[in-house]
């Protein structure tokens, strides 16, 4: 098992074991900040997704001062904001008419329905 320094070091280097470490040590810890953010845990784990994709591009970025858990929880908290919001937008857009009797009305799984 690798420590935190060789994880980074690992994850600058872009190698995928650095990577996949890094995913399992903080993947549980991350996901329940998603949670906090999500309307279920597909969304919250689309959401962590997005937050270790981020990480990985970004982590040349980290300088190495304060807490790597700290930047990392930063990003993820930073990803599910936006993700709050554009969620908000979709849902308070204007809606079509609806659909003429017979026709069946598709409702995303994503969002709570309006009726």
């Amino acid at each position: 098992m690798m420590n935190d320094q060789q994880i980074l070091l690992g994850c600058k280097k872009k190698e995928k074991r650095a990577q996949k470490c890094l995913y399992d040590r903080y993947s549980g810890m991350l996901l329940g900040i998603c949670v906090r953010y999500a309307t279920d845990v597909p969304e919250a784990e689309d959401i962590l997704q997005e937050s270790m994709l981020k990480i990985y591009l970004n982590i040349g970025d980290y300088s190495g001062e304060g807490s790597f858990v700290g930047w990392m929880r930063k990003i993820v908290i930073n990803t599910s904001i936006t993700h709050y919001h554009k969620t908000l937008i979709l849902w308070l857009a204007p809606r079509p008419a609806p659909a003429p009797a017979g026709v069946p009305l598709v409702v995303s799984r994503f969002l709570p329905t309006r009726e």
